[in-house]
């Protein structure tokens, strides 16, 4: 990772570099619980998730975080990408295991990691596709603001959905 990695802390949550397996406990869900973000197409297991895990230790333009909750890992956040697009930002990424989903942690998490970065970049760009109602309210709760659509950006099984791009300013 070309990046320094910082840990980033606010009470019982934390962000920090983790390990495979702790990566491994954030994806060990039954996908079918995600199927409204991607209306009827249907999730599978994540058997890609060693492939991710390498891209992630891999990479050299990013931040890795693994979000625990009392030293117990419940999501990832991911910063990644310099965009080519909207000059002096980067894209961010976030996954929260389902048993923790409407409890705040994702929120206080991207908080955290945006308060980092936005001493570094002047925007955080995150993005959304169709269906994904939770990120919408995220990201609405965090102070992002509506960019642009992008038409058919993804195609899964033969259905595409919009990404919806939104930025936060430092």
């Amino acid at each position: 990772m070309k990046y320094n990695l910082p840990r980033l802390k606010n009470g019982n949550l934390c962000l920090r570099c983790g390990n495979y397996n702790d990566f491994c406990k954030v994806y060990e869900f039954d996908f079918g619980k995600l199927m409204g973000v991607w209306e009827d197409v249907k999730f599978e297991k994540c058997l890609k998730t060693k492939e991710l895990w390498q891209y992630v230790k891999n990479s050299e333009n990013s931040y890795a975080w693994l979000v625990y909750v009392d030293n117990n890992p419940v999501g990832f956040v991911f910063a990644d990408r310099e965009n080519k697009y909207i000059k002096n930002s980067i894209t961010l990424y976030y996954c929260l295991h389902p048993s923790f989903w409407g409890k705040g942690i994702m929120k206080d998490a991207v908080k955290l990691a945006c308060g980092f970065l936005l001493k570094k970049y002047k925007f955080v760009v995150a993005c959304f596709c169709t269906g994904n109602d939770k990120s919408k309210r995220l990201l609405d709760k965090m102070e992002f603001e509506y960019y642009k659509t992008v038409k058919n950006a993804y195609e899964r099984n033969g259905k595409t959905v919009d990404e919806f791009v939104y930025l936060r300013k430092e």
